[in-house]
């Protein structure tokens, strides 16, 4: 059933073209469990199930028809609805989206107004592929593919330590702004292998550099380097320092069991950095323009355990929950800001695996085009991912001054978190 929706006042009253979705027969609404149904603004696709009603002895499926976005569920959990009863509005994807904002991005105004002065990223030099894991392991090379998408990643040596990957990138992050080692006020380091209890990976990095300057660590795993660089703006937004060496950097190998074929494939080591300065917040300036962060405690997702050696990992749930969160972070992020999916340039994610990347970019309506995808060589890096990402992007020439980007991340914890960036120096 096709409808025709005036918006609100929020929606400069445009017209919305909404589908339909009714009640295949009489009896008590079921929504799909939690997880499964989508959120409203979430992007469907036909055959999305969005729940039941229960007749007597049956069960007819209630779901989307055409691909779009959920606009509204009308019916609540346990309501006895009729046949033909309106059940939730989709808004086909090929329809206007209406919006609250004029359709220019240089609309946007930072709220966290900063610069994005230089990226560096490394890796260690030992590659380990698949096939090399298949010697110890009971996997094959296109099993590993199938599933992540990864096909190597780079370990580090006796030599490599956090401090010393973590060091390595910001030279690179220093050299790429051109500014020396005397101009940094801050560091600011995202890791959960630090080398050491105390002092901070960032009081020795920046005693590596010749840094004069304060820093601290932040651990929040896989999704620290997003909270590290969101903290940092943060910072040089208010005045509190001029340039700040934000650096994700992580060892992850250093915690996988070698002997379980479940972790050993998933992480690789490395570090990437990014330096950030302050400037003055106007339409069309770079910086912050939303944010979204959040949680839902389940450590023993992924956690290594108090006094066991190794990460512990439930795969299933763990990729249940990070699709979900991703993509929700993310849609909270381009709420924040007034924008819509089309307003991005691109999203880079925490490079979990390409699969949960890839389920998380079809909910959050972003095509393939869109959406940086890193982890082929170097597989998940933690902290590291995003950072090396970014410097990726911009190698290849995508990540451009001016562009959209949304940076969004989910880790142990769990925990989440987005940032809405105009990216630029």
């Amino acid at each position: 059933m096709s409808a025709v929706v005036e918006a609100g006042p929020d929606g400069d009253g445009i017209r919305l073209d909404v589908r339909m979705v009714v009640a295949p027969c009489a009896g008590i609404f079921r929504p799909a469990p939690a997880g499964d149904v989508t959120t409203e603004a979430e992007l469907v696709v036909a055959g999305t199930v969005l729940g039941w009603v229960e007749g007597p002895g049956m069960q007819a499926e209630v779901a989307s028809f055409c691909r779009g976005f959920l606009v509204r569920m009308l019916a609540q959990p346990g309501e006895r609805v009729r046949a033909g009863q309106p059940l939730a509005w989709v808004h086909p994807a090929d329809a206007v989206v209406p919006r609250a904002v004029a359709p220019d991005p240089l609309r946007l105004r930072p709220t966290l107004p900063a610069r994005f002065l230089g990226i560096g990223g490394h890796v260690p030099d030992r590659r380990l592929t698949n096939d090399d894991l298949a010697q110890e392991l009971d996997t094959t090379d296109s099993w590993i593919v199938e599933r992540t998408g990864i096909h190597a990643r780079r370990v580090a040596g006796p030599t490599d330590t956090t401090t010393e990957l973590a060091a390595c990138a910001a030279r690179r992050a220093l050299a790429d702004a051109d500014l020396d080692a005397d101009q940094v006020d801050l560091v600011v380091v995202a890791t959960a292998t630090p080398d050491s209890a105390c002092p901070s990976t960032a009081s020795r990095v920046a005693a590596a550099l010749g840094i004069q300057a304060g820093g601290f660590d932040l651990n929040a795993a896989c999704c620290g380097f997003v909270h590290a660089l969101h903290t940092a703006i943060a910072l040089a937004s208010d005045g509190s320092v001029s340039t700040v060496l934000v650096i994700g950097v992580d060892r992850f190998t250093t915690l996988v069991d070698p002997a379980d074929r479940n972790t050993a494939v998933l992480f690789g080591d490395g570090a990437g950095a990014v330096v950030v300065g302050s400037t003055t917040g106007t339409p069309g300036g770079c910086g912050i323009l939303g944010s979204e962060l959040g949680g839902s405690p389940a450590p023993r997702v992924l956690e290594v355990p108090p006094g066991a050696p190794h990460l512990r990992m439930d795969g299933p749930e763990l990729y249940r929950r990070a699709t979900r969160a991703l993509a929700a972070s993310g849609r909270g992020a381009l709420e924040v800001a007034g924008a819509s999916p089309s307003d991005v340039d691109l999203w880079i994610p925490h490079q979990a695996n390409a699969r949960i990347i890839s389920a998380a970019a079809e909910r959050l309506g972003i095509e393939e085009g869109r959406v940086v995808v890193d982890v082929a060589e170097r597989a998940n890096t933690s902290a590291a991912s995003v950072p090396l990402a970014l410097a990726s992007a911009r190698a290849d020439g995508r990540l451009v001054d001016g562009a959209i980007i949304l940076l969004s991340a989910v880790g142990a914890g769990l925990d989440w978190t987005s940032l809405l960036l105009r990216w630029g120096r």
